[in-house]
């Protein structure tokens, strides 16, 4: 992992007619074309989107983060802060200088000529604004009167911060260790493409590893990510931006994709599925993962770490992901004729990849068993590669391959060979392979105990498997996809490898293993929860889903299996000051917007919604708000993460009750789900889940009666 360098941010602040005369090129893009020009990340207020919460917390929290701040000024004081006297633009020059900044000021020259719609007709406020500039010596001040100036004077003050400070330039970003690639390469050649997907960047940098993620601002937006990354210029996206952002990537790379097969034997029949997936580079190493475990799934075996068992393949599955990966990120993508395969056989499975092993040295054609192949890493795609390495989704350099020989070892399988020729790489995984047992000699052997055999067999059946355990009616298929949290912690949370835990988690696959299907985990949103049921992208979902009776117009529910009051989370050192309600009335409390938190209240307080939990918590430890509200258990579960907060003793309000969602109208879904549940809480299950994913709660205290649960209607 190379050392995570951020290029330079230089926040730019002004008034609206800045951005906006001279038609043209406004003096504003002048700024941001000098910021681009000298290797700066420019911050444009104009461009920051609407939110919750006050306008002028943001701006100041932005120019915070950045490490320039750069104000053009013209004869316009601006908006106020509401409740103040001072503009939004003064506002964010004193707060830079409070931040210990670097200001560069520009100001327009009195003898410019300009219209004058732009000139206040009472100018005392803009006058005085201009000479507390003028006047401050820790400022650098320049004029100008035209665009051609601006732009000539901001790169000149850029560039020689840059030489005097010895600053990342253009050359910089967010690793130092992708810009050692060739940027002339095809990765990072602009593409066609504008469009970035915004859900897609914070999906990614959800599971980013924390060490990375810790360097980048939280409230970085999406573009400026991008930017940072080296994956976004002059408003388009890199090819890499494309295979990893893109809005519709196969629009631009129709062969980025992979044709998946499983075959009957050991060769290329007609396969008896066969399945095209497309997406950014991450979705297409999950979906071929996917279908090669759903292929080679044998059944489940216990599991020491968990209350229920765990799936068995006969596949090395680690050495396989490894596999997969390499092959989407060091495939040829110049190479527009042909894509991945994936195909699974009786005794095998091929990935298949254009291109050759190795660049730009490459491996001469032949057959090799991996160690052969173990080599300084490919140059080709080497930004792709190494953004996915900040989610861990592709090792570092060479250890994908060392693990996939050591996983194959592990599972006493042979080692993973390649075949290289006519430009494409084949790389076989073995299945292990299992003797059937020779049924005549069995049926010789046991025939004169068959009768009593048989007899003995339904006795015990009887007397010993609780009712528990009778199947459920076959209402589901082979597979179930399943909607999630990915960041609750104790309840469904994923870690920088991928893994998932939590009690949400593991009522999914208790559910999957007692009503006989495989859990396939979608990642949802509060927001998200209800459209991806009606829309059919997940069968459930369970991820603190509060029955409420608005919500039962849109989906149904099978349950509760919890119950909760709301809490409240607290700054630990502030925790001894609230023993009693009447503590928190006059106090500011942040709320999920959307949430029931957000409409139970203790009375007197000041609520402030924000989007996310994440921005909630952010809130708190600033200081911007005294307290978050949620759910108490969901407030347990982040006390478990975040060391300096703490769940007060306080609760209030009615409990709320988390059910399965299910799609409108399914009664049958929904009543075998309700008698799953049933027996989930009555025989041990629910009582283990719990104490293993919150330790130190009493569980007495949120448990429902698995006697009264909803009826299904």
């Amino acid at each position: 992992m190379g050392q995570v360098l951020l290029k330079q941010r230089v926040f730019v602040s002004h008034t609206a007619d800045m951005a906006d005369y001279p038609r043209e090129v406004s003096y504003v893009q002048a700024v941001i074309a000098a910021a681009n020009r000298a290797g700066l990340v420019p911050v444009d207020m104009s461009h920051f989107p609407a939110r919750e919460g006050k306008p002028v917390d943001y701006c100041l929290e932005r120019v915070r983060e950045t490490e320039l701040y750069v104000g053009v000024i013209g004869f316009r004081y601006g908006s106020l802060v509401p409740g103040t006297t001072i503009s939004f633009t003064e506002a964010e020059f004193d707060e830079a200088g409070i931040a210990g900044r670097e200001r560069f000021i520009f100001l327009l020259d009195d003898n410019a000529p300009i219209p004058t719609s732009l000139v206040d007709p009472d100018r005392r406020n803009v006058e005085a604004f201009r000479r507390k500039l003028r006047d401050n010596a820790n400022v650098i001040v320049a004029t100008f009167d035209t665009v051609a100036k601006l732009e000539l004077e901001v790169l000149h003050a850029f560039t020689s911060y840059l030489q005097r400070t010895g600053a990342a330039t253009l050359n910089g970003g967010i690793s130092a260790e992708a810009n050692s690639a060739d940027e002339a390469s095809y990765m990072d050649r602009v593409a066609k493409a504008t469009y970035f997907s915004s859900r897609r960047v914070a999906d990614f940098r959800a599971k980013m590893l924390p060490d990375i993620a810790g360097n980048i601002p939280q409230l970085m937006e999406a573009e400026e990510f991008l930017q940072q990354s080296n994956l976004y210029r002059d408003g388009h996206l890199t090819n890499a931006g494309v295979l990893l952002f893109g809005e519709d990537p196969e629009a631009v790379m129709p062969h980025a994709m992979a044709q998946c097969a499983r075959f009957d034997g050991l060769t290329k029949t007609s396969p008896l599925e066969a399945r095209n997936i497309r997406g950014t580079v991450p979705e297409l190493i999950e979906q071929a993962r996917e279908f090669v475990a759903a292929q080679c799934l044998r059944g489940q075996a216990p599991s020491s770490t968990d209350a229920y068992a765990g799936h068995v393949y006969d596949l090395p599955m680690i050495a396989v992901r490894e596999i997969i990966a390499n092959a989407f990120v060091h495939r040829d993508y110049e190479r527009t004729d042909s894509c991945v395969h994936i195909r699974v056989f009786a005794d095998r499975v091929e990935v298949v990849n254009p291109g050759t092993w190795g660049y730009p040295q490459t491996v001469p054609d032949g057959k090799y068993k991996l160690h052969q192949l173990i080599q300084e890493p490919s140059r080709r795609n080497f930004r792709l590669a190494t953004v996915l390495r900040w989610s861990a989704l592709v090792e570092g350099e060479g250890t994908g391959v060392i693990r996939a020989i050591e996983d194959s070892k592990r599972s006493g399988v042979p080692e993973p060979s390649a075949t290289l020729a006519n430009n494409l790489v084949t790389v076989t995984v073995s299945r292990q392979q299992h003797k059937p047992p020779n049924r005549w000699l069995q049926y010789r052997r046991r025939l004169p105990f068959a009768v009593a055999g048989l007899a003995l067999s339904v006795v015990l059946a009887l007397l010993v498997v609780p009712t528990w355990f009778a199947p459920a009616p076959p209402v589901f298929g082979s597979t179930v996809n399943i909607g999630v949290y990915s960041s609750s912690p104790g309840w469904s949370s994923q870690d920088q490898a991928g893994g998932r835990s939590g009690f949400d988690y593991d009522l999914a696959n208790w559910l999957g293993q007692y009503l006989g299907f495989t859990p396939v985990f979608v990642d949802v949103t509060t927001s998200s929860r209800e459209s991806k049921l009606q829309t059919g992208q997940v069968s459930l979902v369970i991820a603190n889903y509060v029955i409420t009776d608005s919500r039962r117009e849109q989906v149904d529910f099978a349950g509760p299996y919890m119950m909760t009051p709301q809490g409240l989370l607290t700054r630990a050192s502030d925790q001894a000051n609230y023993r009693d309600l009447a503590d928190v009335t006059g106090k500011t409390i942040c709320a999920v917007a959307g949430t029931v938190s957000q409409q139970i209240l203790p009375a007197g307080v000041a609520v402030k919604a924000q989007s996310t939990r994440d921005q909630c918590l952010n809130d708190l430890r600033v200081g911007r708000v005294d307290m978050v509200t949620s759910d108490q258990l969901l407030l347990y579960g982040l006390q478990r993460t975040n060391g300096d907060l703490s769940v007060s003793d306080l609760s209030f309000g009615p409990p709320v009750r988390y059910g399965v969602g299910l799609p409108k109208g399914d009664m049958r879904k929904c009543r075998v789900i309700t008698d799953a549940l049933k027996a989930f809480m009555d025989n041990g299950y629910w009582d283990a889940i719990f104490a293993k994913n919150l330790p130190g709660i009493a569980p007495q205290n949120y448990k429902p009666n698995s006697a009264v649960l909803d009826v299904c209607r």
